[in-house]
């Protein structure tokens, strides 16, 4: 069972659930619920009275659309109903919103970093259990074929790194040396984004590309993957280093030189996945 309250905010009606119980969301769209809503009239006197309403949940959305949508929790000022009559009084909630943006469900990046640049370690957790997910935004340069580093953290025993290497895009990650995707073709002085979300323990990865599009704008709904699989690693990276647009060795893949192109930028999100 759950209690919702109202909001209007910037036009956007969201609703805040207080979980009383376990709760699950029958997707058969025959017998799905819309949360109950408070939603102030008017204060007169300085006694706020309000109507109750209702509106489609966060599972309700999640349900009818298959699961594509996400939803976020944000603590706001709203009312509730005192018990007597219509009286309502301030007071404060956990509000639950559908986001349909990439961007506006990752959030803030917890590692940014643009090409060239490396270091010893880097400042990300790419171990955490739900996983991690990285952004890579970049141009092209004139030549496709020549092997090129876009990113490369941990060491050629344990890590991850993306590739350029002969028209494809080249995927590593974890224990293994061979590729876990290889993705074609790559065009010569395009724009590219590279979206790879991967989960340690069984949890599986998705690699999406957008070509001339920025993927952080991109619905939620309409990603579709260029490649998935699973993934059956403890870990992704050890402490060895990272490079964005260069190597730092020791590190996955094949020789290769540092990227030919320009704008390259890295975002991770730690123990975060799509």
């Amino acid at each position: 069972m759950k209690s919702c309250v109202a909001l209007f905010v910037i036009g956007v009606l969201l609703c805040a659930h207080v979980s009383l119980g376990q709760t699950t969301c029958d997707c058969n769209l025959a017998t799905l619920s819309d949360c109950p809503l408070t939603v102030l009239r008017e204060i007169v006197g300085g006694t706020a009275r309000c109507d109750a309403d209702s509106a489609a949940s966060c599972d309700v959305y999640t349900c009818a659309i298959g699961g594509s949508f996400r939803c976020v929790i944000t603590s706001v000022s709203s009312y509730k109903f005192t018990g007597e009559g219509d009286i309502c009084v301030e007071t404060t909630i956990d509000v639950v919103q559908r986001v349909e943006s990439v961007g506006d469900f990752l959030g803030v990046p917890d590692f940014l970093a643009s090409a060239p640049s490396g270091g010893s370690t880097i400042i990300s957790n790419m171990n955490g259990p739900s996983g991690t997910t990285m952004y890579l935004t970049f141009t092209t340069g004139g030549d496709v074929t020549v092997p090129q580093m876009l990113f490369e953290a941990g060491s050629n025993a344990l890590g991850v790194a993306v590739q350029i290497q002969n028209g494809q895009f080249v995927f590593y990650a974890g224990f293994s040396t061979s590729p876990i995707a290889l993705l074609a073709p790559v065009n010569t002085n395009t724009f590219y984004t590279i979206l790879w979300s991967i989960v340690p323990n069984g949890g599986g990865f998705q690699i999406f590309v957008g070509v001339d599009e920025d993927l952080l704008n991109a619905t939620l709904d309409s990603l579709s993957p260029a490649s998935d699989g699973p993934f059956t690693d403890p870990q992704l990276v050890d402490p060895s280093g990272y490079g964005v647009g260069l190597t730092n060795p020791p590190a996955k893949g094949v020789g290769s030189i540092d990227f030919i192109g320009s704008g390259l930028q890295l975002r991770i999100w730690d123990d975060t996945s799509l």
